[in-house]
Formats: C-alpha cells, structure tokens, sequence
C-alpha cells in the first residue's frame, strides 16, 4: 500500500470543501504580490499568529469598509 501523495491529499480537500453545504464556503483566489507585501504578510502572520488566508481576508473586509 503506498502512501498517499500531499497533492491527492490537497486534492481530496478541496474537492471536499468545494462540495460540503455545511462547511466553509471557498473561493480560490491565486495571486502574485510584490516581495515586499509578501514579507509584510509574513509579518502580520508571525506576530498574530493567524494563517495567511485570515490575515487576507482580514485586510480584505477592512479595506472594504474603508473605502465604503
């Protein structure tokens, strides 16, 4: 029985997060940033302790009200 690949494992939760009702809702976005904002978000990640994708959809919501 040979072990199961990191990419049929990303695979498999993807298409499971993609299908369940119940669970979180995705949306996959897949972007290229300047190095510097790549740092500043490794920053934010560090000294908060949130994962990248809370960290942007953070900045993302506050940004959405600021410019409201």
């Amino acid at each position: 029985m040979s072990a199961e690949s990191n990419r049929e494992r990303q695979k498999r939760w993807r298409e499971r997060t993609l299908k369940e009702s119940d669970g979180p809702q995705l949306t996959r976005l897949q972007v290229y940033i300047e190095p510097e904002a790549a740092a500043d978000l490794e920053q934010i990640v560090r000294k908060t302790g949130w994962t990248k994708r809370i960290a942007i959809e953070t900045a993302i919501k506050k940004l959405a009200r600021d410019v409201e």
